[in-house]
């Protein structure tokens, strides 16, 4: 059994993928486990003052970071006996 660790910088658009490229790269061809920890915590505010700026920053990390990621790495994933 092989394991592999990659880094990824969450708010970017792009490294999920270069992650399957480095993993494809390595003669990988199956994911079997995906653990991503991602999170922010906003300032709380009352909706009439929150900032907008930061709303949809979080909403990037918190949300569409995890989108990408899915689709980034779906295709190994569905390649496991056993995707985690």
């Amino acid at each position: 059994m092989a394991y592999m660790l990659v880094s990824i910088e969450i708010t970017s658009t792009t490294d999920a993928k270069k992650a399957v490229e480095e993993i494809e790269a390595d003669s990988m061809d199956h994911i079997d486990i995906v653990s991503s920890n991602t999170a922010v915590s906003p300032t709380l505010a009352q909706l009439e003052v929150v900032d907008a700026e930061q709303t949809v920053e979080v909403f990037g990390t918190n949300t569409v970071s995890s989108v990408l990621l899915y689709r980034a790495i779906h295709k190994l994933l569905t390649k496991s006996n056993a995707p985690k």
